[in-house]
């Protein structure tokens, strides 16, 4: 990409609040943070923005067995008490992708149903 246009990078919470016994996980993740800004700075004279969306937990195919499995333990961070839907990470990134974001870069969106708001 030489001119005007979007890229999200997509994170993890991991790279917000650190998992116990995944230390590496948790500092890539991290990492995505930091190269958003960075990117973010040198693409802007380019007319290029970079943002980062952090997903909360959402049930995918690969997450529904374990999601019903655990369910009331999973929910009891999250502020909305649900998990959530590919298409509300989707609508985030279409948001980021649209014009009525052209003003946002740099920044990191968590889409998590306001997971960990306040200590349980």
């Amino acid at each position: 990409m030489t001119s005007k246009g979007v890229i999200i990078n997509l994170g993890s919470f991991a790279g917000v609040l650190p998992m116990k016994n995944a230390s590496i996980y948790s500092l890539l993740k991290s990492s995505i943070n930091a190269f958003t800004k960075s990117s973010a700075s040198e693409l802007a004279s380019k007319d290029i923005r970079v943002n980062c969306i952090i997903p909360g937990v959402v049930r995918t195919p690969m997450t529904s067995k374990y999601i019903d499995e655990n369910y009331n333990k999973i929910i009891k961070p999250i502020a909305m008490e649900r998990v959530g839907d590919p298409s509300e990470i989707a609508n985030a990134i279409l948001f980021l992708c649209s014009d009525l974001a052209s003003y946002i870069t740099g920044t990191t969106l968590e889409v998590t149903g306001g997971k960990y708001l306040t200590q349980l």
